[in-house]
């Protein structure tokens, strides 16, 4: 019970009593299952790695014996018992990639104390450096605004940027994929675009496909886990920011993502990484 003194004008004094019993109940809760959803967290964690582990070993040695018959024993085979050798070699592989993406996304929730000064135009660098081959293969083009400077731990932006851009440039229907990169300042926040002129999202399916294993095409058409955009999604909300898509099916996707800005005026280092130009295939790809 909080009791709350008022003096008067007259040399009285207004008493007023205020229960603060069930605020001090709900923090109580409040803090408990902060509590435990950090208890939650490190068991994931810790999951994630054991299953990783012990995994992956048995997996080694399967894929390496399933090689061994394939180099070795295929001129013994008939067509059909080779079949069967690529079938059980392509899902060993696919397991092996799974553990990979889920131990990933173990490792997605943010570290608070990781948090520095991040400047997008170096992620974007790095980025466009590790998808230099699939960039390279269907000839794609990136195109950048002027990119600030963010809060963020490095390695886990980078990571958010390369499966957003991936998705951009392997989703395409055919046509020479453009992928443009721009930002809008929000409230202490930035409001990172990355749009693209693929085959686009159905409405019904935009909510869906930040989901765990979501995919929307079949893996001959497009690989994958569908495990990427849950990844993104656990990335940008492990910095208190926000993710979604807006998107056009067979015009183009348009994913939105927030980061923390930087205090002060540390943003003034922020860099124009490249001039965007007109697309003619999609006209909202402008400069």
């Amino acid at each position: 019970m909080l009791v709350l003194r008022t003096p008067t004008s007259d040399g009285g004094v207004i008493s007023a009593a205020i229960d603060v019993s069930r605020v001090k109940r709900a923090e109580r809760t409040l803090e408990a299952r902060a509590a435990e959803l950090e208890r939650s967290n490190a068991e994931l964690a810790q999951f994630a790695h054991i299953a990783s582990h012990d995994l992956q070993e048995p997996l080694r040695t399967i894929g390496s014996y399933l090689k061994l018959l394939h180099d070795g024993y295929q001129n013994q085979f008939d067509d059909q018992a080779r079949l069967f050798m690529r079938f059980a070699m392509d899902g060993a592989t696919r397991m092996q990639q799974l553990i990979k993406d889920l131990m990933a996304y173990s490792k997605a929730g943010a570290d608070p104390t990781l948090r520095t000064s991040v400047p997008l135009y170096g992620v974007l660098e790095t980025v466009e450096e590790i998808l230099s081959e699939e960039i390279s293969k269907v000839s794609a083009e990136i195109l950048a605004e002027t990119l600030p400077t963010v809060m963020g731990d490095k390695a886990r932006i980078t990571q958010l940027v390369r499966h957003l851009m991936d998705n951009a440039v392997k989703y395409n229907n055919g046509k020479r994929p453009m992928v443009r990169l721009s930002v809008e300042r929000g409230s202490g926040e930035w409001i990172v675009a990355i749009e693209d002129n693929g085959i686009g999202i159905a409405p019904e399916y935009q909510d869906q496909i930040f989901d765990m294993f979501k995919r929307l095409h079949l893996r001959d058409e497009y690989p994958g886990a569908g495990i990427g955009l849950a990844i993104a999604k656990r990335i940008v909300e492990g910095f208190g920011g926000r993710i979604w898509v807006e998107s056009i099916l067979g015009v183009g996707s348009t994913f939105y993502f927030t980061m923390p800005d930087v205090p002060g005026d540390q943003n003034e280092d922020a860099y124009r990484f490249g001039q965007a130009t007109r697309s003619q295939s999609n006209p909202g790809l402008t400069g």
